[in-house]
């Protein structure tokens, strides 16, 4: 796996300044088309960051969760447009925490379709927007020639986890269902069905251990190792 790429990343000079301000979001280009967004939240001291991506496709650009707020989704929409400069043709969420969805009133205000599952709506509390519905357990979409697979393998790190298989890249966006390699604990899980996300994550390795990049929800991306790892945690 090659060294990620930073096209435009706003970082702090040094150290970490005020936490009144929201910190800069990080874009990090993994392939020819496809970006990750990494946005940060101060919580109990320690600053977390959060990834969701970009993909472009030949006209547009689809967004995979927002960033833990209002502003840092305000700069990954600005980013797209001044960057990438595609319209936004959909925006999917892969459950209903902070990190995946904080930013959601700025993607509708923004007209952007929105995709997400009807138990992710509502355990948001039915928020103020009309989503487009993934059909779970499987449901594959086309958006602009990229096809993409939506996968519920059950309650995991929450009850509406999804992932996102992108063909064309063999990538696979599991968001906080997967674990980075240097996570040495499963992180929150409040929400958690710790009887059945390993069961997931073993489909999930039965149907993509062709992976070849796997982008988990906070930390760095890498391969299918990411997968294993994570069962690992459950031992």
């Amino acid at each position: 796996m090659k060294k990620h790429v930073h096209i435009l990343v706003f970082l702090i000079a040094s150290g970490i300044p005020s936490f009144g301000k929201n910190i800069d979001v990080e874009f990090i280009k993994i392939s020819n088309n496809v970006w990750i967004h990494r946005s940060f939240e101060l919580i109990s001291g320690n600053l977390v960051p959060s990834n969701g991506l970009i993909i472009e496709s030949k006209h547009n650009a689809i967004l995979v969760d927002t960033a833990w707020n209002d502003e840092e989704t305000n700069q990954i929409i600005d980013f797209i447009n001044e960057t990438i400069r595609k319209p936004i043709a959909a925006c999917l969420i892969s459950h209903f925490h902070k990190d995946r969805a904080g930013g959601i009133g700025v993607v509708s205000r923004n007209r952007i379709p929105v995709y997400m599952t009807k138990q992710t709506y509502e355990l948001l509390g039915r928020p103020g927007i009309s989503p487009r519905y993934i059909d779970v357990p499987h449901h594959k979409i086309e958006i602009d020639g990229i096809p993409l697979m939506i996968d519920y393998f059950g309650p995991a790190h929450s009850p509406d986890n999804v992932t996102i298989w992108e063909e064309t890249n063999m990538l696979l966006f599991g968001g906080c269902l997967i674990k980075s390699l240097d996570s040495m604990t499963l992180g929150n899980i409040a929400d958690a069905d710790l009887k059945n996300w390993p069961i997931g994550i073993e489909k999930l390795q039965g149907k993509y251990a062709n992976a070849r990049i796997v982008v988990p929800g906070h930390g760095d991306y890498g391969d299918s190792d990411l997968l294993d790892h994570t069962y690992q945690l459950f031992k």
